[in-house]
């Protein structure tokens, strides 16, 4: 935090006329250049109230285009429900940390929170930035036509030749599946291995030529593996916005809004509220 007095210039002489000047200069959460690397960007509240990136912005900005809850709440569900039978496959959708790693990251965002808490702010966010090291299973056009797919659902029935010809094929490929399955699994699994590891022995993470100078150093759980949409990917994140305190201006907003929205929804709640509606939102979409 900085101060900075300056005098005006058109002041006369002998009358001193200074105005002074306060401001923050934080780290970047994300590195120099994240333009050319990062693929999704999120901003995370755990409010529902106003939290969607609109279409418009996501055409006009593309991968630059900030995502909000909504937009990971929704890719969530629409996943879950399109994979009922195979719901623990959760490496597909959302931000997939791992048990540990997330674990980990929880572990300290409850510190941060519980001491803006103490501090009496709000309206912070995580902001989460998505570098994908491989190409995604799921794109945004796939889940566009799995969205539409689902709609539909109901309106469509199978006929019976459809379903006869569909059993008639998974009985005969299903031998050919378990003959083919072991070695294709050890295959897969050395693969992925051989990936990691070049990887790991490459600078990391090395998602452009430069980074191992223009990094972020935001400690540990600044830069973290995990997976999106089930192929690898790194996470750059970090608590942004966390300098708005609960005043009195800020209640009266709640209250104008409480007319038209549930106060439970609105990003303007009080600091205790706000902080566990952030923490349990994080928790229940990261993975």
């Amino acid at each position: 935090m900085y101060t900075v007095h300056m005098k005006d210039a058109t002041s006369r002489a002998g009358l001193s006329n200074f105005e002074q000047y306060t401001f923050v200069i934080m780290n970047s959460v994300f590195p120099a250049d994240a333009s050319n690397f990062i693929s999704e960007i999120f901003d995370l509240k755990g409010s529902r109230v106003g939290r969607m990136c609109s279409p418009e912005e996501k055409k006009r900005k593309g991968r630059n285009a900030v995502l909000k809850d909504h937009d990971l709440a929704h890719e969530v569900e629409l996943v879950k429900s399109l994979h009922r039978d195979n719901i623990g496959n959760t490496a597909a959708y959302g931000i997939h940390l791992g048990p540990a790693t997330k674990s980990d990251m929880l572990a300290q965002l409850r510190k941060d929170v519980a001491l803006l808490r103490e501090c009496h702010v709000m309206d912070y966010s995580l902001l989460v930035g998505v570098v994908n090291m491989e190409p995604p299973q799921v794109d945004a056009a796939d889940m566009n036509a799995m969205e539409l797919s689902l709609n539909q659902e109901k309106g469509f029935g199978s006929s019976a030749t459809v379903v006869n010809h569909i059993s008639l094929l998974v009985a005969v490929t299903t031998l050919m599946r378990l003959m083919i399955a072991p070695p294709l699994f050890f295959a897969r699994r050395f693969w992925s291995l051989v990936e990691k590891t070049i990887t790991s022995v490459l600078t990391y993470p090395l998602p452009y030529y430069g980074s191992s100078k223009c990094g972020v150093d935001g400690g540990v759980l600044s830069v973290m593996q995990g997976s999106r949409s089930g192929r690898r990917a790194i996470y750059y994140l970090g608590l942004i916005d966390f300098l708005q305190p609960w005043t009195v201006r800020k209640v009266v907003e709640r209250q104008l809004k409480g007319i038209f929205y549930d106060t439970s929804a609105i990003s303007c709640v009080d600091p205790d509220e706000y902080a566990q509606r952030f923490l349990e939102f994080i928790d229940a979409h990261v993975h």
